[in-house]
C-alpha cells in the first residue's frame, strides 16, 4: 500500500514478528530475523538500492565535520560561567583563553544548546555556507575527517560508527545547497532540531532519498513529521514512511497528519483552551511537550498568526489581579480599598487613567479571539477527553470520530466515551483481565455521572463494588485476600443514593440486580453478605466493614481460574438495565401456541408479540394487543385475521414472552445492522443516502440498544425498528 503526499510517500509491509523477544521488536525474513530499521534495509537491497542506518547523530558528524572551527570559535559565551567566574569571558579579557582551552577538553562550548549559539556566531556560520556552497564538499569533508578524527566533540560520540565513505554518500548524489540547508537547519538551532530526522538514507549510483521505519506500535512523532516536511517541502526530496504491519486506520490517521491544519489537531485546541489568560512571557505547562510532543512555541506562533490569540486589553489585566493587589493600587492613589473584588475592579477602572493602569498593571495575557473561542466551542469534546479519566482509548481516535459531528450534537462526545468504553469493557473480561475490566466499569460510572445517568451510574459503581469483593483480578487470577471496600467509591455512592433519595430496600435490590448482570465466574462474597458489609460502610464504619472483610477471606487460598468464560456471560455483561414489573412482564399465558398476525400497513405475516414490521417497519406498539392477564383464546377473533399460522415454542419461551431472542443475538444483530462504536461501512453508506450524519448514526444505534435492552421477542422486530428510526431521523 502507497500514497503521496508532496514528496512524502507510504509503503506498508506485512512481515512476521518474532513473538518469542521481548523489547525492540523484530521480523522473520527467509528464517532470519531483523530489526525493523534492518527489514527495511533488505527490502530497499532487494529493489537494487543501498540503504545506511543514519538516525540523527549521523547528520551531527557531518555538521561537526563542517563547522568545526565556528562551534569551537573564541567568541563571548563560548567559556562557561564557572570558569571565568560570574562575569561574562570576552576574547581579549585576562583568563579567557585558559578558559578556552579547558573547554575544548570538555568538547563543546557552554552556550552550544541555548539560542544564543546562533546569535552569537550567526555572521560566521552565514560566511561558512556562502563559502561551501561553491566549494568540493567531498575534499572538506575528507580534509576535516583527517584533521580532527579522534579529537573529543560531544555530537561525535563514535567516531568509528561511520566510516568516511559511508560520511561522503550524501555529497556524491545530493547538490550543495540542499545538503547544507540540512546542516544549517541543526547548526542554527541544535537543542530543538538535534532529533527526528530519518532513520535510514537510501542511495543508488544517482539518486538518494529518506526512508523513517515505523513498526506496528510506533508512531511518528511531532519533530519527525516537522524534519519530514522540511525535506519534502523546501528541500523538494523524497521522504518515504515504511510502515511494518500498520493497519488501515491506523495509515489514513497517518496521512491526514502530514496534510493537516493546526485547527483539527488536538494538542492545538488544548493550547488554545490553556493560553486563554495565560500570563505573556510565562512557560506553558509540560504536558504539551511530554504528552502530546508538540513544540508551544509553534503553536503560539500558528494561534497568533491565524487570529485564534490576542493580546488582552486593559479591563483584562485588572480582572486577572489578586484582591490584596487590587487594595494596594487604590490605596497607592489614596481611594477607598473596602469592598468585594468587583467593587474593587469598578474602582480601578471608574478612578485610574489608561497609563496609570498600563503602570500598575504591567502584567498582559493571551486571550481568545470570538475566532478561537468558537474553534475551541466547537471541538469541547478534545477538553472533556482531557479533563476526564476516560483515557483507555487514544485522543486522536475519540476526535477523529467526532471532529465533524460534536458541533451539530454536544451530548455526542459523552455518547461515544460511552461506546468506546464498552468496547474495551468487552475486550478485557474476554480476556479475563478482571482489574482493567473493573476500571472500564468505574469509568463508564463517571460519564454517566457526567451526563447526570445518576440511576446508571450507581449501577456501575455497584457492579465494581461485586468485582471489588470477589477476589479476582488481571489474567483471571483469584486471590480473595485482596477483597476490600474501595475507600473512594463510599463518598460517591451515598451522594448518588442521596440525590435519588433511595431507601435501603431500593438500594439492596439494586445492588443485587448489579450482582447478577454482572455475571462473575467466581466471587469470594455472595452478593447478600457483601451487601451487609456495603451498607455498614454506607453508614460510616468502613473500617470496620474492611475489618470483617479481612477476617472473612483470610482462609481462602488464592488459585489461578481454569475456566471456559462462557460467551453469553461476556455479551450480557454491558446490560445496564434493571428490570422492574410491568404489565407486559406479568402476563399469564395458558396456550401451548403462539398466533401469528398481519401488518395491517403491508400485509406481511408476522408474529402476534413483535413490535414492529420487518417489511415496513410499521410501528405495532399502538395496536395493545394484550393487558394485564392476556389470552390468547381470543386474540385472533379480535384482530379480525383469518388463517393465522401457529408455531409451537418451549416452556421457557412461554413464561418469558417477550424476550425469546436473547441478548447475545440481539447485540449480534444490531451490530450487523451498524457496525460496532465504528459504524460499518455500509451503514454510513446507507446514512449518506438518506441525507443522515454519523451524529444521526450513533443516535440511531443507541435507540437500538436502549429500545431491546432486554432482548426481543422476533429478531427481525430489531431490523424493522432500525429502518423505521432512519426514517423518523430522516423526516
Amino acid at each position: 500500500m502507497q500514497f503521496i503526499v508532496k514528496m512524502i510517500s507510504l509503503k506498508n509491509l506485512e512481515l512476521k514478528k518474532d513473538e518469542s523477544i521481548k523489547g525492540k521488536s523484530k521480523y522473520i525474513i527467509n528464517g532470519n530475523k531483523y530489526f525493523a530499521e534492518e527489514a527495511a534495509i533488505k527490502y530497499y537491497e532487494h529493489l537494487r538500492y543501498s540503504a545506511l542506518w543514519t538516525e540523527n547523530d549521523y547528520w551531527w558528524v557531518l555538521m561537526v565535520l563542517l563547522f568545526w572551527d565556528i562551534i569551537f570559535a573564541k567568541v563571548p559565551g563560548s567559556v562557561n560561567a564557572k570558569f571565568g567566574g560570574n562575569k561574562e569571558l570576552y576574547p581579549n579579557d585576562p583568563g579567557f583563553n585558559d578558559a578556552y582551552e579547558f573547554m575544548k577538553i570538555s568538547a563543546l562550548p557552554s552556550d552550544f544548546f541555548t539560542t544564543d549559539f546562533y546569535e552569537r556566531r550567526k555572521d560566521l556560520i552565514k560566511n561558512k555556507i556562502f563559502e561551501l556552497i561553491n566549494t568540493d564538499l567531498r575534499q572538506r569533508i575528507i580534509h576535516s575527517y583527517n584533521q580532527n578524527y579522534g579529537k573529543t566533540c560531544r555530537p561525535i560520540e563514535n567516531w568509528d560508527k561511520f566510516s568516511l565513505e559511508q560520511l561522503l554518500i550524501p555529497v556524491n548524489t545530493m547538490d550543495n545547497e540542499k545538503f547544507l540547508k540540512i546542516l544549517y537547519k541543526l547548526i542554527s538551532n541544535f537543542r530543538d532540531n538535534r532529533s527526528g530526522l530519518p532513520d535510514l538514507v537510501v542511495y543508488n549510483h544517482d539518486k538518494i532519498f529518506f526512508s523513517e521505519v515505523k513498526s506496528e506500535n510506533d508512531r511518528v512523532s511531532e519533530k519527525q513529521r516537522t524534519w519530514h516536511n522540511f525535506l519534502s517541502d523546501e528541500l523538494d526530496m523524497k521522504v518515504e514512511l515504511f510502515l511494518i504491519n500498520h493497519t488501515v486506520n491506523k495509515i489514513k490517521r497517518l496521512k491526514r497528519s502530514y496534510n493537516f491544519s493546526f485547527k483539527d489537531f488536538p494538542a492545538y485546541i488544548l493550547f488554545l483552551d490553556k493560553a486563554n489568560g495565560h500570563m505573556i512571557g510565562k512557560d506553558f505547562q509540560g504536558y504539551f511537550k511530554y504528552e502530546y510532543e508538540v513544540d508551544t512555541n509553534l503553536l503560539l506562533e500558528e494561534a497568533i498568526q491565524v487570529h485564534h490569540l490576542t493580546e488582552s486589553d486593559l479591563s483584562f489585566r485588572v480582572e486577572q489581579s489578586t484582591v490584596n493587589s487590587l487594595k494596594k493600587i487604590l490605596r497607592n492613589h489614596g481611594l477607598k480599598v473596602s469592598g468585594r473584588k468587583k467593587e474593587l475592579i469598578e474602582r480601578v477602572k471608574d478612578n485610574l487613567t489608561e497609563n496609570e493602569i498600563k503602570d500598575d498593571f504591567p502584567d498582559n495575557y493571551y486571550v481568545l479571539t470570538d475566532e478561537g473561542s468558537n474553534l475551541v466551542k466547537d471541538n469541547d469534546h478534545i477538553l472533556y477527553y482531557h479533563k476526564s479519566k476516560i483515557r483507555v482509548f487514544s485522543l486522536e481516535k475519540y476526535h477523529e470520530l467526532l471532529k465533524d459531528e460534536n458541533k451539530k450534537d454536544p451530548n455526542l462526545k459523552y455518547d461515544l466515551a460511552l461506546n468506546l468504553l464498552e468496547e474495551y469493557a468487552l475486550k478485557e473480561r474476554k480476556a479475563g483481565n478482571w482489574g482493567l475490566y473493573r476500571c472500564s466499569l468505574l469509568l463508564l460510572a463517571y460519564v454517566y455521572e457526567d451526563v447526570k445517568d445518576e440511576l446508571r451510574a450507581l449501577e456501575h459503581y455497584f457492579k465494581v463494588i461485586n468485582i471489588d469483593f470477589s477476589g479476582l483480578s488481571n489474567n483471571n487470577s483469584y486471590d480473595p485476600q485482596f477483597c476490600i471496600l474501595a475507600p473512594g467509591l463510599i463518598p460517591l455512592m451515598i451522594k448518588l443514593i442521596e440525590r435519588l433519595d433511595l431507601d435501603d430496600k431500593s438500594i439492596e435490590k439494586m445492588y443485587h440486580a448489579a450482582a447478577k448482570q454482572v455475571k462473575l465466574p467466581k466471587t469470594a462474597l455472595k452478593s447478600k453478605e457483601s451487601f451487609k458489609y456495603l451498607m455498614r460502610a454506607i453508614k460510616g464504619d468502613l473500617e470496620g466493614a474492611n475489618s470483617i472483610i479481612k477476617n472473612k477471606t483470610r482462609s481462602v487460598v488464592s488459585e489461578d481460574l481454569e475456566y471456559e468464560m462462557g460467551r453469553k456471560d461476556v455479551t450480557s455483561t454491558l446490560d445496564y438495565s434493571i428490570k422492574t414489573n410491568s404489565d407486559i412482564n406479568n402476563i399469564n399465558i395458558d396456550k401451548s401456541v403462539i398466533e401469528k398476525k398481519y401488518c395491517p400497513s403491508c400485509g406481511i405475516m408476522i408474529k402476534i408479540q413483535t413490535n414492529f414490521c420487518r417489511n415496513c417497519g410499521e410501528d405495532l406498539h399502538k395496536q395493545v394487543l394484550f393487558k394485564g392477564n392476556a389470552d390468547f383464546s381470543s386474540s385472533k377473533e379480535e384482530l379480525g385475521i383469518n388463517n393465522a399460522e401457529t408455531v409451537k415454542v418451549s416452556n421457557r419461551e412461554k413464561e418469558q414472552l417477550n424476550y425469546i431472542v436473547d441478548k447475545k443475538e440481539v447485540k449480534k444483530e444490531i451490530k450487523r445492522l451498524t457496525g460496532g462504536f465504528i459504524l460499518s461501512k455500509e451503514y454510513k453508506q446507507k446514512l449518506n443516502e438518506n441525507g443522515l450524519s454519523i451524529g444521526d448514526g450513533i443516535k440511531i444505534q443507541k435507540e437500538l440498544k436502549n429500545r431491546f435492552k432486554e432482548g426481543c421477542s422476533d429478531i427481525s422486530e430489531i431490523e424493522a425498528a432500525f429502518y423505521l428510526l432512519i426514517q423518523q431521523n430522516k423526516n
